[in-house]
């Protein structure tokens, strides 16, 4: 069989299987190939026709093999083919030619391969795997599964299994959390853009975080970050103490630490959380010159669980001491920025106030300092915003956002 034979037999296996109804559906429906411009150009190449004559010839004798059959252009037979026509009692026989696996045979080993994810899965992932199953029952293989590689399909289910299962609670980097799954520091990397499709179609469908927000919920970053504050506070573990509380200079505080640590003391007045990380470092310069007597802590761009779980501890101090301070955080003034300080909110359940993010603020500063807006996309998205009521404080924000066509980065504000 050559090769002109393979392709024009393979395209017509791939129409036949994925014919509605298929493997049992009409059978009195052909399976036909155009032979076409589109499909074919050489074979109506004007200066040379070698090609069309080899293609002619290669389907005669497959014609001959009882394979196919010849639709002839009309009043041109046996020069320009208008049609190849599977012979679909010869399917069988096609695909030992082949060597071609059948798909019914693909969607079975698929099933079992998927039965066996799903059966202990975490309910989170219940209603993806009856949709997926239901699906590929159909023979209307998602995208996301790779039907042609089972190796491919069983490391995207255990990496999607996997961020239900990792059991303690820790941050872990992108290639050393591949490493522990697949023995290979890329692999997640292959997979991390169906998993995120998953999360977001049937886990969090509500969602507005970005992707790599989302997986740091999971606790999936790319590098492990140390979480920088400053203020009077001391921590505890372990018998080793952490005494901020002196410290003239902002100190980063490892992850880990931040899990396992219990406040010791805590002498504020306000805790404030900061999205950027100049505008941090220009905030604790602030603190310190006018002798403020704040807590600040830098979030990293969107916060995620560690960060929370920190302030977690310090809302759980505060209660524990019946002491009662407000807690704020200053981000920039566009949709991500206050989206920020409503996750933190839902999240945390602590009534986080806005700083520095007003419109009086946002009229200050605009000028020739604000960013312009980010296309239709990003003016539609403020306007369903402005149609929100659990974004009815920033109203007036948004309304200025598009009266300027810009936004505000916090780093264009002066302390």
């Amino acid at each position: 069989m050559n090769l002109v034979q393979e392709l024009v037999l393979n395209l017509l296996l791939d129409k036949f299987e994925n014919k509605k109804g298929y493997p049992l559906g009409d059978q009195t429906r052909r399976t036909m190939l155009p032979i076409n411009k589109k499909g074919f150009p050489e074979y109506f190449a004007i200066v040379d026709s070698v090609y069309r004559m080899n293609f002619n010839e290669s389907m005669k004798e497959a014609e001959k093999m009882g394979l196919v059959q010849i639709q002839w252009v009309k009043y041109d037979k046996g020069n320009n083919i208008e049609k190849v026509i599977l012979n679909q009692e010869a399917v069988n026989e096609i695909y030992g030619h082949l060597k071609r696996i059948p798909k019914y045979q693909k969607v079975d080993k698929l099933l079992k391969l998927i039965g066996w994810y799903s059966k202990d899965c975490p309910q989170e992932l219940a209603s993806f795997y009856n949709d997926v199953i239901s699906k590929v029952k159909g023979y209307n293989v998602p995208a996301i599964i790779d039907i042609e590689s089972p190796v491919e399909t069983t490391d995207f289910l255990k990496g999607l299994n996997a961020l239900f299962s990792k059991g303690e609670s820790r941050e872990v980097a992108k290639r050393k959390w591949s490493i522990e799954l697949y023995q290979n520091s890329k692999t997640w990397e292959k997979h991390e853009q169906k998993i995120i499709k998953v999360l977001k179609q049937y886990v969090l469908p509500d969602t507005e975080l970005e992707d790599k927000e989302l997986l740091a919920e999971f606790w999936i970053i790319n590098n492990p970050q140390n979480i920088e504050m400053f203020g009077g506070i001391r921590l505890s573990f372990n018998d080793h103490y952490l005494e901020l509380n002196n410290s003239p200079y902002a100190i980063g505080v490892p992850t880990d630490y931040i899990r396992h640590c219990t406040i010791e003391v805590l002498n504020t007045t306000a805790v404030v959380t900061i999205e950027n990380l100049t505008s941090f470092y220009e905030y604790v310069d602030y603190v310190k010159r006018e002798n403020l007597n704040q807590l600040v802590i830098y979030l990293g761009g969107f916060h995620n669980s560690i960060r929370r779980l920190f302030l977690l501890k310090v809302k759980n101090y505060l209660l524990k001491h019946h002491v009662d301070i407000p807690f704020y955080h200053w981000g920039d003034i566009d949709l991500g920025g206050i989206r920020i300080v409503r996750h933190l909110r839902d999240k945390t359940g602590i009534e986080i106030k806005p700083l520095y993010m007003s419109e009086e603020v946002f009229e200050e500063h605009i000028g020739e300092r604000g960013k312009l807006l980010g296309g239709k996309t990003y003016i539609q998205k403020i306007r369903q915003a402005l149609c929100d009521d659990s974004y009815r404080e920033f109203h007036g924000v948004f309304e200025l956002m598009i009266k300027h066509n810009k936004t505000l980065e916090q780093e264009a504000i002066t302390l």
